[in-house]
């Protein structure tokens, strides 16, 4: 069986090595921020009698803040950067077991959130040194991507090398049709330009 890395397509004369995280890995992030906002909207819906009589701070809306923050953002947002950025900086993450052991530290905010919101210091701690302890793991893998990266081997600055050499081949090959396409675009500029010169301007 042949090595999918190997057959990554070139980009500007570079090989294009960087890619996503591995599809379970990014399904369980997703998986647990969907969970999370669920939990935060189910939250929401049962602290409405709380904010309608403007208290914002009892434990059902500060339940649905803390899980959105602490149960949907973290994943969401882990996830979404490593299936992306790899493919952008075209640098593969450097250890993946790195991004595992996150998601189990990260899931210590459905332990922050009920400790801030009744109050239960045996929760909230352990669960903020876990959440820490993962973010951690999740900064240092991105700014490793982000370092590794060299500048000219963006996918911007490679996609837009592409662009340059398929325009000068097209010119080289179809000189004529792109030369006569250019001169059809400026007569019907001209055109539109003398329609609307005669045009007349109502005048209130």
């Amino acid at each position: 069986m042949t090595n999918p890395a190997k057959k990554l397509p070139l980009l500007g004369g570079a090989r294009a090595v960087g890619g996503p995280i591995a599809l379970g890995l990014l399904g369980a992030y997703f998986a647990v921020a969907l969970a999370g906002l669920s939990a935060a909207a189910v939250a929401v819906l049962a602290g409405t009698g709380d904010l309608a009589a403007r208290r914002p701070f009892a434990a059902l809306p500060l339940l649905a803040v803390h899980l959105f923050a602490l149960g949907f953002l973290p994943f969401a947002v882990t996830g979404a950067s490593f299936h992306l950025l790899p493919v952008m900086l075209r640098n593969d993450v450097r250890n993946r077991r790195r991004l595992q052991a996150a998601f189990v530290l990260l899931l210590g905010g459905f332990l922050v959130a009920p400790g801030v919101a009744y109050r239960m210091p045996g929760l909230l701690w352990p669960g903020a040194a876990l959440v820490v302890a993962g973010l951690a793991l999740v900064l240092g893998e991105l700014l490793g991507l982000v370092f590794r990266a060299p500048g000219d081997r963006t996918l911007s600055v490679a996609v837009e090398e592409m662009a340059g050499n398929h325009h000068a081949m097209l010119l080289a090959n179809h000189g004529s049709v792109v030369a006569e396409y250019e001169r059809f675009n400026a007569r019907l500029l001209e055109a539109l330009a003398h329609v609307g010169a005669k045009t007349p301007v109502a005048v209130a």
